[in-house]
C-alpha cells in the first residue's frame, strides 16, 4: 500500500554485511517509491553495538532538531519489484 507521509524511516547497514546492506537499501527505496520518507546510510562496520550507537547519534540530531528533508534515494535496478 501507500506509506504515511508523517512517518520517517531511518534504515542502515554495515559495509561488512553486504547482503543485508543490499536488502536494507531496497527496502528504503520501496518506502520512498510508495510515497514515504526514508533514508539509508551505510557504515564501515558489521552488525554491532558500535554501529548502532553511531546510528542513534546521527539520527537523534534529526529527531530532535528542525525537520530537514530526507534525501531521495537513487533507484537501483537490482532491487526486486
Amino acid at each position: 500500500g501507500t506509506a504515511r507521509s508523517l512517518s520517517r524511516f531511518y534504515i542502515s547497514a554495515g559495509d561488512l554485511e553486504s547482503s543485508f546492506r543490499w536488502r536494507a537499501r531496497c527496502v528504503a527505496q520501496d518506502i520512498v517509491g510508495r510515497g514515504g520518507v526514508a533514508s539509508f546510510a551505510s557504515y564501515p562496520s558489521g552488525h554491532d553495538f558500535g554501529m548502532w550507537g553511531r546510528i542513534m547519534l546521527d539520527n537523534a540530531r534529526d529527531w530532535l532538531g528542525a525537520q530537514q528533508p530526507v534525501p531521495a534515494l537513487t533507484p537501483a535496478a537490482d532491487c526486486p519489484r
